[in-house]
């Protein structure tokens, strides 16, 4: 079916937040502005800012702009700059840093070598502004316990608790509560509290309060001993710091394209329907029943409640639209097999837009996360078996179907992940799910994925994506012990 309705348009705007991890912020198209402590930073289309790990900052962009944030893998420490460092992105680089973005959505099996070519990115913004002055940041913490710490803190900066106050409160021994935040946050709690403070101070000042005001807004008894202690972090004053600060000259990139590497989905049952979109190359798309090969251009509406899996040839880039939950009678929608979608009649900056509106906090006014089912008319029940889908595409539709058991343990294994990167631990996630102990999770885990959920909980720790987003964790019922699953292809 060819889609001939335009999508939503409008300004995008981002909420003022604070960095958990260190990101890069991408204008694809348009112009925007970031607000940080500092000022504005004005971007043009194809530029990059890098945002240190815990500095607030807010997007606001024009009704062509497109910006897309970037979240840098936890391992990778960047040096920070008061001075916002920018830098023109080439041409060639453009889709690798759109499936890093893919990588930051959760619907892809997380590729553990793919921190080298973000390492030589950040270190080539940085270099733009290599003469900066560092400002003290503290990444987010992400678990339960430390989260309600850090939110303890920020509520009150001027307030000061030691860390057996705030352990009580988290409802943890201080040695686990050390252990946390320095596997977290890379830094020990009394540290993270120092820099938040000493963050929140600079921003005080630059906006025209006086050292004693943000010395006792941040819990110091006056500027004299906020001084000490910003020296002691950075080496330098926060007058002297925002001295320098400003606008950073735009610097150039010289980086080889390492290209978009093979890659797939987890196999998922998800609790919605989900449109994806081929941004370029080849897919193929797998379920019990049905194969379907897709090309560059073409969208896929991926069935509420039915095991899917996709795998992507090298160069290829999937990017999800949207998505929506099943209605009163427990229907998303007339998809019960994949669907393809021809999305020639948009260009390709609008569903980007809509990507980035649908899964991350820059969103366009007024804009829905099922918004593309809107321009995606006649979604039908079931190809007729071996006919030709409307698209032209072969459908090749089996009978081999899926026992219950495997359902409801590829189900649960969808939700672990979902619980897993929004910052649940092991334990925890075992719990939600019914299983007896933390072990027997453990193991089921490991058989489907090759990895421990902590480890997974590593790789990932961002907010779940497409496949997983917002959705309502409603977990099956056991219809049996748990079932060893089956390989990728079955």
């Amino acid at each position: 079916m060819t889609v001939q309705q335009r999508l939503r348009g409008g300004s995008v705007e981002g909420s003022s937040r604070c960095a958990r991890r260190a990101l890069i912020v991408w204008v694809y198209a348009g112009t925007a502005g970031v607000d940080t402590a500092v000022g504005t930073t004005r971007l043009s289309a194809g530029q990059v800012m890098l945002i240190a790990a815990g500095l607030r900052y807010r997007i606001r962009g024009g009704e062509d702009a497109v910006v897309i944030p970037v979240e840098l893998p936890g391992e990778l420490a960047v040096a920070v700059s008061i001075r916002t460092a920018v830098a023109a992105l080439p041409e060639q680089l453009r889709l690798r840093l759109l499936f890093e973005f893919a990588q930051n959505l959760g619907y892809l099996r997380p590729d553990v070598e793919r921190t080298d070519f973000l390492r030589c990115l950040v270190a080539e913004i940085i270099a733009a502004q290599s003469d900066a002055v560092p400002v003290p940041v503290a990444p987010q913490p992400i678990s339960a316990e430390a989260t309600a710490v850090a939110g303890t803190v920020m509520a009150d900066l001027s307030v000061n608790h030691s860390v057996a106050q705030l352990a009580d409160i988290a409802g943890v021994s201080v040695r686990t509560l050390q252990r946390r935040f320095r596997a977290e946050t890379t830094l020990s709690v009394s540290r993270w509290i120092t820099r938040v403070r000493l963050n929140e101070a600079v921003a005080l000042i630059a906006r025209g309060r006086g050292l004693q005001f943000a010395a006792h807004a941040t819990g110091y008894p006056g500027a004299s001993e906020l001084i000490r202690a910003y020296r002691a972090e950075t080496g330098t004053t926060p007058v002297a710091a925002l001295s320098g600060g400003g606008r950073a000259s735009v610097g150039e990139i010289r980086l080889d394209d390492p290209g978009v590497p093979e890659s797939e989905t987890w196999l998922n049952i998800n609790g919605g329907d989900i449109v994806v979109w081929l941004v370029t190359g080849r897919a193929t798309v797998t379920t019990d029943r049905c194969t379907i090969g897709i090309v560059e251009g073409q969208g896929v509406v991926l069935p509420a409640g039915v095991a899917v899996h996709v795998a992507m040839e090298a160069g290829t880039l999937l990017l999800p639209l949207g998505f929506r939950y099943p209605d009163g009678n427990g229907s998303a929608g007339a998809a019960r097999v994949p669907t393809v979608v021809d999305f020639s009649g948009f260009a390709p900056v609008e569903l980007l837009r809509t990507a980035v509106s649908t899964y991350t906090h820059i969103t366009v006014e007024g804009a829905r996360h099922d918004d593309i089912f809107r321009s995606v008319p006649g979604v039908r029940e079931e190809p007729p078996a071996g006919e030709d889908d409307r698209s032209g595409q072969q459908v090749c539709v089996r009978d081999d179907g899926v026992s219950r058991q495997r359902h409801s343990y590829v189900r649960r294994m969808t939700l672990a992940r979902i619980l897993l990167a929004q910052g649940r631990s092991p334990t925890e996630t075992a719990r939600t799910l019914r299983y007896s102990h933390a072990a027997a999770f453990t193991r089921a885990f490991f058989a489907e994925h090759g990895m421990t959920p902590k480890r997974y909980a590593q790789l990932t720790g961002a907010r779940p994506g497409p496949v997983l987003a917002d959705e309502p964790v409603v977990v099956p019922a056991r219809s049996g012990p748990s079932v060893a699953p089956r390989s990728r292809g079955a």
